[in-house]
């Protein structure tokens, strides 16, 4: 069983595996979040989905950040990629999931942004798509459990509150037999 803990200081992340305690250091992230600095982190989250712990990182005003997961068997990162403004993220098949909330002067926009894992470069913006889930926040008071994401028969739900959106996804076999997630867009 894993179990997750706010680190302090260097530490951003302590990982309980049976017993076992797994540190996640910034510098660890830092690797692959090379615009990122540790004095300015604001947001920071975490999802188990053994064997990975799926995290998330981001500078107070949520503009910079990266999406990371930590592989508990391995002991490491076994994936970053860009994640300014993500609120929550998970991991289906081969692609990285993450919910994003995009600030406006009076309101938020969430959209849901995925990459292919792995990856190990948590700057570059175009390794990173997104998906518009026409939603829009009015109330500025942060609380993660009103933000939604989870996988289920092979659809993505992501929203705000009980406004959710579901994006479809499926594996295709590419020419080469190995396997890719594909998301349609919601309709």
């Amino acid at each position: 069983m894993i179990k997750i803990e706010k680190g302090d200081g260097e530490v951003l992340i302590v990982v309980d595996c049976d017993g076992e305690k797994q540190e996640i250091m910034f510098s660890d992230v830092a690797k692959y979040w090379t615009t990122g600095q540790r004095q300015l982190v604001g947001g920071l989250g975490a999802f188990v989905q053994e064997p990975y712990v799926v995290c998330w990182v981001t500078h107070a005003d949520g503009a910079n950040g990266a999406v990371f997961i930590w592989d508990t068997k391995k002991k490491k990162i076994v994936h970053a990629s860009e994640g300014s403004y993500v609120r929550k993220a998970l991991l289906a098949g081969n692609m990285v999931f993450s919910l994003r909330e995009l600030p406006r002067p009076d309101i938020s926009e969430l959209v849901l942004c995925m990459s292919p894992a792995p990856n190990l470069d948590a700057v570059s913006k175009p390794k990173v798509a997104m998906i518009k889930l026409d939603i829009k926040i009015f109330d500025k008071k942060f609380n993660i459990d009103n933000y939604k994401l989870a996988v289920k028969d092979g659809c993505i739900y992501a929203g705000f509150r009980n406004e959710v959106k579901k994006v479809k996804f499926s594996l295709e076999k590419k020419d080469q037999g190995d396997k890719s997630e594909r998301p349609e867009i919601p309709s």
